[in-house]
């Protein structure tokens, strides 16, 4: 019973030792924060230009997009496969300012199939019961020569709340790449950080 009790202890030990030496990895703290329930500055929908370039359709639903978790001393990267931009909408300067992103959660690939399943259990995306992640684009502001802010609404879990990022441009390419807290949207879970890293750029 003695020797029993020593192992387990030792073993606890042990798993606390990993943990504080390895801990949760998280995104790098020099990412910008997706801001959530932000002010929207939306433009009249009247004097907005329905899009009908199919070169701008093609780039913007073939997206590099890279969504990293993160938990004890390791992270995985992966991406969704099935997603679509549709009714884009363009202000008179030809700056994209409304769209609507459609994800469909059951298309995640992190290229480990037992992750993959995890992910779409209830705890996590719960793909059975919210087969859609959607985002509606309502704005999109000029804050200087290459960044720009963009916010709209984004449908997660069943869970609708106005968010806020930053665009970059960097030549002929727009990305973003920030920090999200997951933790907002009802996901809570031992070992994982509520913060997730996304990036995403035009190719």
């Amino acid at each position: 019973m003695k020797k029993t009790l020593i192992i387990v202890i030792i073993l606890i030990v042990v798993l606390v030792l990993l943990f504080v030496v390895f801990g949760v990895k998280s995104p790098s703290q020099d990412l910008p924060t997706v801001m959530t329930n932000g002010i929207q500055q939306t433009e009249n929908d009247s004097e907005l230009i329905e899009n009908s370039d199919s070169q701008l359709s093609k780039i913007l639903n073939n997206l590099d997009l890279t969504i990293i978790g993160f938990g004890p001393g390791k992270s995985h990267p992966g991406t969704f496969t099935n997603y679509a931009v549709s009714d884009i909408k363009l202000s008179e300067d030809q700056i994209i300012q409304k769209a609507k992103v459609v994800i469909k959660s059951e298309s995640r690939d992190f290229k480990i199939d037992g992750l993959n399943r995890h992910l779409c259990a209830e705890e996590f995306l719960n793909c059975a019961t919210y087969p859609e992640i959607v985002f509606d684009l309502s704005s999109v502001i000029k804050e200087s020569e290459n960044r720009y802010i963009a916010t709209g609404e984004l449908t997660f879990r069943g869970i609708t709340k106005s968010i806020s990022f930053p665009v970059e441009k960097e030549g002929e390419k727009y990305m973003t790449n920030v920090r999200f807290d997951i933790s907002q949207f009802g996901i809570k879970y031992v070992g994982v950080n509520d913060e997730i890293e996304i990036k995403i750029s035009t190719k």
